[in-house]
């Protein structure tokens, strides 16, 4: 299962697991996740630009799952994307020494703190560098 993961492009991240568990599981082996979870907000989702390396379409959508892929790749937007995700999934992991998401959820405090409810941190996807505020 891990293997092909780590080797496949994009891998679905819906609802039945609890936790997002396919969705960390995609990210942190860099498979692009296609998020298909209506009304439930993922892991982060409020924080960091999910569009830039994931892809949400709703439920009704499906039917169309391979004609939204095909352009993607067609468009060049997998490579953008899974370089991305390179810098991005020790944001979903926890755990030291690659594990980031415990600074993450202290930066989105203290950005929220200082700037309201809708304060987020920044990420710079060039440099993979989260900054404050």
């Amino acid at each position: 299962y891990w293997e092909q993961l780590a080797t496949s492009v994009f891998c679905l991240a819906t609802t039945g697991v609890g936790w997002g568990a396919r969705l960390k599981a995609a990210i942190t082996r860099g498979c692009i996740p296609v998020i298909i979870q209506d009304g439930i907000l993922v892991e982060w989702e409020d924080v960091l630009p999910f569009k830039e390396f994931a892809v949400r379409i709703p439920f009704a959508w499906v039917h169309k799952l391979d004609d939204i892929l095909e352009s993607l790749i067609r468009g060049g937007a997998v490579a953008r994307m899974q370089r991305n995700l390179r810098c991005v999934w020790p944001l979903f992991w926890w755990s030291p020494p690659w594990g980031k998401a415990l600074e993450l959820a202290m930066c989105t405090l203290k950005a929220r703190k200082v700037f309201g409810a809708r304060g987020v941190p920044g990420l710079d996807l060039n440099t993979c560098s989260v900054w404050c505020g």
